[in-house]
């Protein structure tokens, strides 16, 4: 899959269940890299935290980039440890998704409409995402440039601001090379989270599709007996389709709990400090350009998970009435009816994905976050 090989360049490991044709070096070289990117963030996320103790001659950008990347970056940093602990049960369901329920019935417009969905999405996610981590190190270098500053991007606990060693300066550049490795990993997780919901929903449409064209058996021109056996056998089919595809909404729950908690939280905290960073720091063209920019990226990045994952809850609730336009009135037997019944209880179940445990992940818990951030950011901003 080309979204695989996407997130694997990305710098996270290969998600894509069947063997990939790359060289040994190669793949031996990305391991190591996946491990160091891994460690070195955790050192990175360290060495931010200890600047809220070290870096007190800090101005008005800097101190609030040092408070925003500091909350922020833990949080961030649990997505990608947390898609690594899951790397197998995710390469499973994306193996479900892709090959074995399109394998049992593929509806091409349907494909198509998904895979249009998933590049759309993902490129303008990580466009926005990847401008803003640009823009951070320009404002920097424009920094350096018109006031002879050092080039600070990430406020870290050594060295301290306006050292400007050698020494200090290679610092400061590692730090900033491995800020952006963690953020294309970061991209990497967004992608891998955000194309799986995106499957899944269209998998659930793909359902819709097989019961809706069950209701074409009864105008094949073989007996009525032939027509009824073929028709509980793809009834049954179906329902086992159903079945998996319930699996499969239950394995992205569990992969990506972790992840859909702290997209909320970070969601929450990264707009208030936003707020106020484009309020109350200098106004410099490219510092507006990496705030804006940030700000979008968060919103975009909320808004693809929480709006995706609503879409899995409302194809969801549509098969029930799938299932009953499959065409099952043709058929004599009772026991076709209670079939249909029992499949569509199962199915009016609602399929909600669900982040914290108690906040739905919705269109409408997606306006709720975004009004309550600018609500607690009025609060604070107004008791300052």
């Amino acid at each position: 899959m080309n979204i695989t090989s996407l997130i694997y360049w990305l710098g996270l490991p290969d998600f894509w269940k069947r063997d990939t044709p790359r060289s040994k070096k190669i793949v031996q070289i990305h391991e190591i890299y996946c491990y160091s990117m891994v460690v070195l963030s955790v050192v990175m996320i360290i060495f931010e935290l200890g600047a809220f103790f070290t870096q007190p001659n800090l101005n008005e950008r800097q101190s609030s980039n040092m408070i925003l990347f500091g909350i922020s970056h833990p949080f961030l940093l649990t997505f990608i440890l947390s898609t690594l602990y899951y790397i197998k049960e995710m390469r499973c369901l994306l193996y479900t998704l892709a090959v074995e329920l399109r394998a049992e019935y593929n509806d091409k417009e349907i494909e198509t409409s998904m895979v249009k969905k998933i590049k759309v999405y993902t490129a303008s996610f990580i466009s926005f995402f990847l401008v803003a981590c640009v823009f951070y190190g320009i404002d920097a270098l424009v920094n350096v440039v018109k006031n002879d500053a050092t080039f600070t991007t990430v406020v870290v606990a050594w060295p301290e601001v306006h050292d400007q060693s050698p020494l200090a300066g290679a610092v400061r550049v590692l730090f900033y090379l491995v800020f952006w490795s963690m953020m294309l990993a970061l991209c990497g997780v967004y992608t891998i989270v955000i194309a799986t919901t995106i499957c899944l929903n269209h998998q659930y449409k793909n359902l819709q599709s097989y019961f809706c064209n069950l209701a074409g058996i009864f105008e094949e021109n073989i007996s009525q007996y032939q027509k009824e056996r073929k028709y509980v056998e793809g009834f049954k089919l179906g329902v086992t389709m159903h079945s998996k595809t319930l699996w499969c909404r239950q394995q992205l729950q569990t992969i990506c709990t972790v992840i859909f908690s702290s997209q909320v939280v970070t969601n929450v905290i990264v707009l208030i400090l936003m707020l106020y960073q484009m309020l109350n720091a200098e106004r410099t063209l490219f510092a507006l350009f990496s705030s804006v920019f940030t700000f979008v990226a968060i919103l975009c990045s909320t808004a693809l998970f929480m709006l995706n994952a609503g879409d899995v809850t409302i194809e969801a609730l549509a098969i029930p009435t799938a299932m009953y336009q499959s065409g099952w009135q043709h058929c004599a037997p009772a026991r076709v009816r209670k079939l249909l019944v029992c499949a569509m209880m199962q199915g009016q179940q609602p399929e909600v994905l669900w982040a914290l445990g108690i906040v739905p992940m919705s269109y409408e818990s997606y306006v709720s976050i975004v009004k309550s951030s600018y609500t607690m950011f009025s609060v604070i901003y107004s008791q300052t």
